[in-house]
């Protein structure tokens, strides 16, 4: 009788927290050049003469982020669809809020 196969235990807990730095290093680089895009987003409309909010671009976008959780999820058989979905629109609540609050600020000091 030969000896029973290794079982594939997944990566250990100090390479999933080498992964989770690299992820937050990219979250981070992407949240920044976030803020930058929403202050050349300010001038734009500042020189269009529009407002910060255009809610009909905030539901387009909040639907294109359904779909990329939805595909991205898709390789997980048990993704939970919903609570991915739900922290995703929080992170993003929180990112536009400011998004918004930077380019109320810019739009304001070039009028």
């Amino acid at each position: 009788m030969s000896p029973p196969a290794p079982v594939d235990e997944g990566p250990s807990l100090s390479e999933v927290r080498a992964s989770f730095n690299v992820v937050d290093e990219v979250l981070v680089r992407a949240i920044v050049e976030r803020l930058r895009l929403a202050d050349q987003a300010a001038a734009a409309k500042s020189r269009a003469g529009l407002g910060v909010i255009d809610e009909g671009r905030e539901e387009e976008q909040r639907a294109r982020r359904r779909e990329l959780v939805i595909e991205a999820l898709a390789a997980h058989t048990d993704g939970d669809v919903d609570a991915a979905i739900a922290l995703v629109e929080d992170v993003y609540a929180t990112l536009v809020a400011a998004s918004r609050r930077r380019q109320a600020a810019a739009i304001s000091r070039s009028s």
